[in-house]
């Protein structure tokens, strides 16, 4: 997350309206003003203004977030370079993998997937396109730190407490370190049961000028180290891929 010292308080308040309406499907103005601990008055303001940029829907005295939020951010996937030289490369390693593949785009010092394939035998998976991570507490972030300049690294790790997501999750700043520089020299990242209980993954980096992702996959079934590890020249082999398509 990035810091500023005078956030625009109007824009914040406008967020987690948003925010508040997804996480509980529909509000009255009563109800997200004593949510957010607001004026009715205010809440009233905020919302005609969202509904007025088609933000925000109303259905008798209930406000919904809108659909067009989606729009804007699947038009702005789809713009993604990333996206169009990873896309086909994604679906076939699920394939070749039999798991569920992702793409990972850095976005604000976090790892979002924008693009996920699953094979019929593989259908759970626990990403949601979009939906910010820590880089820390899973494959596809830890790759990304591993391509990022050690500068840019401290300034993340200064920004972002190390937060658990599971008991496996890393949060000493030194085993992250140490980690990262596991990653630089065999060209890849493991994560075993730290951004949810029981689902393991194995990720490669992407940085190509200023597309910066990595792609890998997940597993349910229970596989270890050693397991991932022997998909490890299928993702190196994906990622170079989509490197080579940016670079053309």
């Amino acid at each position: 997350m990035v810091e500023i010292r005078r956030p625009v308080q109007t824009t914040q308040t406008s967020i987690k309206i948003l925010e508040t309406l997804i996480e509980k499907n529909s509000s009255t103005i009563k109800e997200l003003a004593e949510e957010l601990e607001i004026a009715e008055s205010t809440t009233h303001r905020h919302l005609t203004t969202l509904r007025n940029e088609d933000l925000v829907v109303k259905i008798n005295d209930q406000y919904r977030a809108g659909l067009h939020l989606y729009y804007l951010g699947n038009k702005e996937r789809k713009q993604r370079d990333l996206l169009s030289a990873g896309r086909e490369v994604v679906e076939n390693l699920s394939v070749q993998t039999r798991k569920t593949s992702w793409l990972y785009s850095l976005e604000n010092d976090m790892c979002a997937p924008i693009y996920g394939s699953s094979n019929q035998t593989s259908k759970n998976h626990y990403s949601v396109i979009g939906q910010l991570t820590p880089l820390h507490s899973n494959a596809g972030g830890k790759a990304i730190l591993s391509v990022l300049p050690d500068d840019r690294i401290d300034e993340i790790l200064r920004d972002n407490r190390l937060q658990s997501s599971t008991e496996h999750t890393i949060t000493s700043e030194t085993r992250l370190r140490d980690e990262i520089e596991i990653i630089r020299d065999r060209g890849y990242a493991i994560s075993e049961g730290e951004a949810v209980s029981g689902v393991n993954a194995i990720a490669a980096p992407i940085a190509v000028a200023d597309e910066i992702g990595a792609v890998g996959f997940h597993s349910f079934d229970g596989a270890k180290h050693d397991d991932l590890s022997v998909f490890s020249e299928d993702v190196l082999e994906k990622a170079a891929e989509i490197s080579i398509s940016l670079q053309s």
